[in-house]
């Protein structure tokens, strides 16, 4: 170890005595121009250096503070469309003898019908008010009921559906149906591209199946700030 240190220290020595060397065979002129460059070099590399290695810092520092809010945002866009269409299903649902007289439309007297209609018209409102909604509207289980374009529908258009078993399983409770094509097809309906589903089994009072509810709203839309390109299964 201390044969080593001192070669270490001697090839130092040899250095310095080199250079020593080199330097004293320069003319003064030469000397003070290679002085005033260190001078002025050797402070002007440390501060770049220093400044280089701050802006680097405060450059990733605004990147990650950028990212952060870019995050928040879409977070808060998710959440308030989430939210429009829990309200818009829960307003839809909170009508129960909307929702029990449509196992009967066929069977109702004209005055009842009228009133049904209008019924089915305030549903309406609760989707125009919320323009980014697509569609609210509910499966019925029956099978021999009229329907009525843009509300009611058979439970049958989407039976076959992959997302139909996990809608009974959560048991009236909210499923989601995220980036999904539209298993409704009406004709003379907008192509909206897929979509993201809001589904509730809906039961009578006697704790009795009746139907599905969904609220529905276009992909692009619910992900607004993240949509980009073409939507995929």
């Amino acid at each position: 170890m201390t044969s080593v240190l001192e070669r270490t220290l001697e090839s130092i020595k040899r250095t310095i005595v080199r250079l020593g060397s080199f330097v004293s065979g320069m003319s003064l002129t030469t000397k003070l121009l290679l002085s005033y460059n260190l001078i002025i070099a050797i402070p002007t590399i440390v501060f770049g250096m220093y400044e280089m290695h701050n802006v680097k810092q405060n450059l990733i520092s605004d990147l990650h503070k950028t990212g952060q809010q870019a995050i928040q945002r879409v977070q808060n866009n998710i959440d308030r469309n989430a939210e429009i269409c829990e309200t818009a299903i829960n307003l839809f649902l909170s009508d129960q003898s909307l929702l029990e007289t449509v196992p009967k439309i066929d069977d109702l007297s004209t005055r009842d019908l009228l009133a049904f209609k209008k019924e089915l018209s305030d549903i309406g409102r609760i989707r125009d008010v919320n323009a980014n909604i697509s569609r609210l509207c509910l499966y019925s289980k029956d099978v021999r009921i009229t329907e009525y374009f843009p509300t009611v529908y058979m439970e049958k258009r989407i039976a076959k559906s992959h997302f139909y078993d996990a809608i009974i399983k959560a048991n009236g409770r909210n499923y989601w149906s995220l980036s999904h094509k539209d298993s409704l097809v009406v004709k003379g309906t907008p192509n909206v591209g897929n979509i993201v589903s809001l589904f509730r089994e809906v039961k009578n009072r006697r704790n009795e199946h009746i139907g599905i509810a969904e609220v529905c709203m276009p992909v692009r839309e619910f992900f607004s700030d993240v949509f980009v390109g073409d939507e995929t299964e």
